[in-house]
Parts: structure tokens; C-alpha cells; sequence
């Protein structure tokens, strides 16, 4: 049932930018629940550029995290840490589908101590020990964006609350109780709109 609902959503969000004015008249409800975002072509999204060395690394200390997470024994820096492999594989297209919301969700709530759910204000919590200046914000999940230093360490989780009720909202939309997969359409369209510096941030 999530990942229908993942889909449906991933081609409402597709319908509304084929035809913006004709959905808006056709399912004004669901047009008012749908983010306005500027259209973007899949595919477009630039590369971090990591290798396959790399690419290994992030993966196996992400799954080594998601292990403790999963046994109940990850620390807050640990959960810290794990999310910086997110942020680097998302920001090089190269999470594994397995990932998905409830892991990060997760991961979130370890990291900074409670749900990103809980929050009522747009929030940045500082995460990263030694980390330099945030140069980069990655969407983990919609809502939650993990901001980079230069050398690609996390720095803090910056919350939007606004974002997290449009996903619920869409969510209940569709009839989902639970939605374990990730909203990679919706993830993988705000950091496209955080790349343009014209687009809505």
C-alpha cells in the first residue's frame, strides 16, 4: 500500500505540472496540497562525484548505523554519523532504495533527540563536532534538509514543519497509515530547487 501511495503521489505531483490551471480545476483540494515547486526534468540533478571507494564507504557506515539503530543501541553521534552518509549518497543519487522514511525518520529522532514531527517552528539543530560552515543543504526527507560543510561533514538538521504536514497531508490523501518508503520524488525535487537560485527555497 506505501509504495502505491508513493507512486500516486510522485503522479499527482507530475499531473499538476503537465497542466497547473487545468488540475487546479479538475481537484482544486488536492492542487492546494501539493507543494508549489518549480518544474524539473529527473535526471538533471548534478552529481557529487564520489567513487566507488567512496560510494563504499558511506554505504557500509550507513548500514552499520541502520544495525545499531535497529538493535536499539545507536548513540546520538552515531545517528549523527549515519545521517552524514545520507546526506552524501543523496547528494550522489547513490542511497539504496532500502533506505527509506522510517529509517531516516529514525536516524532524525536519535540524532537530534526527538521527531522532526514534534517541532511547531522552522528549527536548526547543530549536529557535527568540528564540522566547518554549512555550504550545502540536502533533502533527506520533505521537510528535513541536512546541511554540509564544505569536506561534505554535517553540520546541522534543519526542520520546516510546513513540509512535513504537506507530506502527511498527502498521505492521508491517498490513504496511507503507513508509509515506509521514502518520498524520493519529492526529495529529489527540492534539491533540485535548492540548486536554482531562482527557485523557491
Amino acid at each position: 500500500m506505501s509504495v502505491r501511495s508513493d507512486r500516486l503521489i510522485e503522479l499527482l505531483v507530475a499531473k499538476q505540472r503537465e497542466d497547473p490551471d487545468g488540475f487546479h480545476a479538475y481537484l482544486p483540494g488536492v492542487a492546494e496540497l501539493l507543494p508549489d515547486e518549480p518544474p524539473t526534468q529527473r535526471g538533471a540533478r548534478p552529481r557529487a562525484g564520489l567513487t566507488e571507494h567512496e560510494l563504499a564507504y558511506h554505504r557500509e557506515g550507513l548500514s552499520e548505523v541502520l544495525a545499531q539503530v535497529g538493535e536499539g543501541a545507536v548513540t546520538a553521534d552515531e545517528a549523527a554519523k549515519g545521517l552524514q552518509h545520507c546526506a552524501n549518497l543523496i547528494r550522489d543519487d547513490g542511497l539504496d532504495d532500502g533506505v527509506g522514511y522510517e529509517e531516516i525518520r529514525k536516524l532524525l529522532r536519535a540524532a537530534i533527540g526527538k521527531s522532526p514531527g514534534s517541532f511547531k517552528s522552522i528549527t536548526t539543530v547543530s549536529v557535527g563536532e568540528g564540522a566547518g560552515p554549512a555550504v550545502e543543504d540536502i533533502p533527506a526527507i520533505r521537510g528535513v534538509l541536512l546541511q554540509l560543510d564544505r569536506e561534505g561533514r554535517l553540520v546541522a538538521v534543519d526542520i520546516h514543519p510546513g513540509k512535513l504536514k504537506e507530506r502527511r497531508a498527502l498521505l492521508e490523501f491517498v490513504g496511507a497509515s503507513r508509509d515506509p518508503q521514502p518520498d524520493v520524488a519529492a526529495r529529489h525535487d527540492d534539491y533540485l530547487a535548492l540548486q536554482d537560485p531562482h527557485g523557491a527555497a
